[in-house]
């Protein structure tokens, strides 16, 4: 048995297929559009609940994108009328271009993705341009393999062009487990994206606004959880750190089963700041409120617990053993009614 002899090939036709080193950089350093969120050139498939936020967020990102010099066109086929006047002052205002072809007259989602594929076809570079799609459900059947094939060719025509392309979904209304979050459509939506990143929310009733944090599913590149807050008059603010929802969810439920006892608690503290526990057991105790309850909620939700929970008071020492009770601004704010 001879060696194997390695043929002298004239034309390297195989180094179109190695990396280059500028091409590895990429890889490793991509170029960020928005941090641990959005790569430039780059399919993003962001899935999530109906009403957790995501139209909200990626209108105000897309202004964001829109600071920074990237021409955004945002296409929304998943808005209604009532909402578009106030969308396109949004637009108007942020900077992007904001198409509405279940809106305007005579257009629709199939013509825009027949005009799309007709610029694929020309030489443009499309270099810092950013599509969004508002949903994707309204431009493929999330249930037909050929139709998200077809879909997702679109979008690697327009990222091999220089473009980047945002597609929000849904997420299925059942749940695998108490909180995992799945995305509706067939697997290919995962398969064939860059990155799938969902969209968790929690509302908060009294404050009347909605936290969201990123949970990244899939990723070529490393990326970090992000939070954002969209308060009740639906400005986003980015948080600086991002927060566990499933730990906000927990403390919600316990504030919710104590409710009753932190009002009459805080009440009282409220006209009797530095009350000691005696006086207060003295001042709410009844059939609705026992000893062992308020013991327990007075440690609970104060500095001394040490917990998640939010501290509605503050405490002293006193004479001896004594421990005195303050109101906390936190506990203003739970006591205040809603606006």
């Amino acid at each position: 048995m001879t060696d194997a002899i390695i043929p002298d090939i004239q034309q390297d036709w195989f180094s179109a297929y190695e990396l280059t080193q500028s091409e590895l950089d990429k890889l490793t350093e991509p170029n960020w559009i928005i941090p641990n969120l959005l790569i430039e050139t780059h399919t993003l498939v962001i899935p999530a609940e109906a009403g957790a936020g995501k139209t909200t967020l990626f209108m105000h990102l897309s202004a964001v994108m829109a600071s920074k010099n990237y021409r955004v066109l945002y296409i929304n086929d998943d808005i209604s009328a009532a909402d578009a006047k106030s969308a396109v002052a949004q637009a108007q205002t942020g900077g992007f271009n904001l198409l509405l072809p279940g809106i305007k007259k005579g257009t629709s989602a199939e013509q825009i993705l027949f005009d799309l594929e007709r610029l694929t076809l020309s030489d443009h570079d499309l270099t810092g341009c950013v599509f969004v799609f508002d949903t994707i459900k309204k431009f493929a059947n999330m249930l037909d393999k050929t139709s998200i094939k077809n879909i997702f060719k679109l979008f690697r025509k327009l990222n091999g062009m220089n473009a980047t392309v945002v597609a929000l979904a849904h997420t299925n209304k059942y749940t695998v487990g108490d909180s995992e979050l799945v995305f509706e459509g067939v697997g290919d939506l995962k398969a064939d994206c860059d990155e799938m990143i969902y969209l968790r929310s929690h509302k908060d009733p009294v404050k009347e606004e909605i936290i969201i944090t990123t949970e990244i599913e899939k990723a070529r590149g490393q990326f970090k959880p992000l939070s954002f807050e969209i308060d009740k008059h639906r400005s986003v603010s980015q948080l600086h750190e991002p927060l566990d929802l499933e730990a906000l969810e927990k403390q919600q439920q316990a504030i919710a089963k104590d409710q009753q006892t932190l009002r009459a608690v805080g009440k009282y503290l409220s006209t009797h700041s530095g009350a000691n526990q005696k006086q207060i057991l003295s001042a709410v105790q009844s059939s609705q409120h026992s000893e062992r309850t308020l013991k327990r909620v007075l440690k609970a939700y104060s500095d001394m617990a040490h917990t998640d929970l939010p501290n509605f008071w503050e405490t002293k020492r006193g004479q001896g053993k004594e421990v005195l009770y303050f109101p906390t601004h936190e506990l203003e704010d739970f006591l205040a009614p809603p606006s």
